[in-house]
């Protein structure tokens, strides 16, 4: 009984630390440690799936059907697109990159995870939404502060670059898509201490401690 009643306090006791700060065993592709740049290539050897693409047009009221490899010789502004249906014609072999939905884009929707990643160290903040920011606006100042001190770089990635630039004014804001942040930040905000594509340490925001430390010593 008495090992009933421990394990599930320490169940309880585990969920609420994973909750709070980040997970005690990372097996994700954003874990410490890992390249970004190299788990967002394709394996070698890898089959992608082989699709047909079956289009709807309209053409003087009539419905037209056709596939990408047989366009009308006469296709033209007159045709009105209706639809479109993509149709599986061969499974590939399964092999994907561990990494295939990570973007980085500039306010004005310039794609720069490329140049991003050119950067010898900087400090990545990856908050999907700004619900709880007040609960974490000190710590990411302190970050910011201290990080400045340091001369080193830093950039928030967020989904919501509007509440960004409202809440936060002397940094870079970076958009990227919310599935992707809540898989990469299991925590709002993670902090990423990044050389190049690497993640060299990441961090819940509660580790203020921990962060600061990182960042004085890096």
């Amino acid at each position: 009984m008495l090992l009933v009643v421990f394990s599930l306090i320490a169940s309880i006791v585990l969920q609420f630390y994973v909750l709070k700060y980040l997970p005690i065993v990372d097996c994700l592709p954003y874990k410490q440690g890992n390249n970004l740049q190299q788990q967002m290539q394709v394996p070698t050897g890898a089959i992608p799936d082989s699709f047909a693409m079956h289009f709807m047009y309209q053409k003087n009221g009539k419905d037209i059907s056709f596939d990408q490899n047989n366009f009308p010789a006469d296709f033209d502004s007159s045709y009105i697109y209706v639809s479109r249906k993509d149709e599986l014609v061969k499974k590939g072999n399964g092999l994907k990159a561990a990494i295939s939905d990570f973007s980085l884009r500039t306010e004005s929707d310039n794609d720069t995870t490329a140049l991003l990643f050119e950067t010898p160290k900087y400090v990545m903040i990856l908050a999907k939404d700004f619900d709880s920011y007040q609960e974490w606006e000190s710590a990411i100042k302190n970050i910011i502060d201290k990080s400045a001190k340091q001369k080193i770089p830093v950039v928030l990635v967020t989904a919501d670059a509007k509440t960004a630039s409202e809440k936060i004014q002397n940094i870079p804001i970076l958009k990227c898509d919310g599935t992707v942040l809540k898989t990469a930040a299991r925590v709002t905000p993670t902090i990423f201490l990044m050389e190049g594509a690497g993640i060299r340490r990441k961090y819940s925001y509660r580790d203020l401690a921990g962060i600061e430390n990182a960042i004085r010593n890096w």
